[in-house]
């Protein structure tokens, strides 16, 4: 009887050993290819980095980096916008606390195709994370600037300022709202605060 306990669990050790060979040979080959990915982008030879990417997420899809990273070269080097919110996405729901904040990197890629909606809603859902990030405002009042809630879009205008003094950007581009609006004096305004913020050193 200890004879056949001995055996059994020899065979589950081996098993068990097996199994975990296997799974770290795997996690190797896809660390393999994400190296690789990395010093195909790095020569700025994307259609190899993104091939390498997909071929290593096909081996462990729960890498969150490299989901993201996948994401941000389709989106920035190659304007696959589908396939690059694919891949955010795949990001957020690995990991929501540390890249929630792709959700204004979807917001940016809807609002270049003219989804308007939806580049507003993904921009809220990043500042539910990132409620201080400037850039973020400022892209959510362009949002509804173009749909003409300009009411909602010098707020946010204001609230990018607020949040970054030195930039001009949010001070620019109310300008534009309040010269829409009709209110002159309030454009010029924010247009001398643009020109001073940017001839500062």
């Amino acid at each position: 009887m200890k004879k056949i306990n001995l055996i059994i669990i020899s065979l589950l050790l081996f098993s068990f050993l097996f199994s975990y060979a296997c799974i770290k040979s795997k996690e190797n080959k896809a660390a393999e290819h994400f190296r690789d990915a990395s010093k195909a982008i790095q020569a700025k030879n994307y259609d190899r980095g993104i091939e390498e990417y997909k071929k290593g997420l096909e081996i462990t899809p729960g890498n969150v980096s490299a989901n993201f990273n996948l994401a941000y070269i389709l989106d920035t080097q190659k304007n696959s916008f589908d396939e690059a919110v694919i891949y955010y996405r795949r990001a957020i729901e690995i990991d929501p606390k540390r890249y929630s904040f792709a959700y204004k990197n979807i917001g940016s890629l809807y609002y270049k195709k003219g989804d308007n909606d939806a580049a507003i809603a993904e921009y809220k859902k990043a500042l539910k994370v990132i409620p201080n990030d400037s850039i973020t405002h400022n892209d959510l009042g362009v949002a509804y600037f173009s749909k003409g809630m300009l009411d909602e879009a010098i707020a946010e205008f204001e609230q990018a300022a607020r949040l970054d003094k030195y930039d001009p950007t949010p001070h620019r581009n109310m300008a534009k709202a309040y010269r829409v609006k009709g209110l002159e004096v309030k454009a010029f305004e924010e247009e001398t605060k643009t020109k001073n913020l940017e001839i500062q050193p």
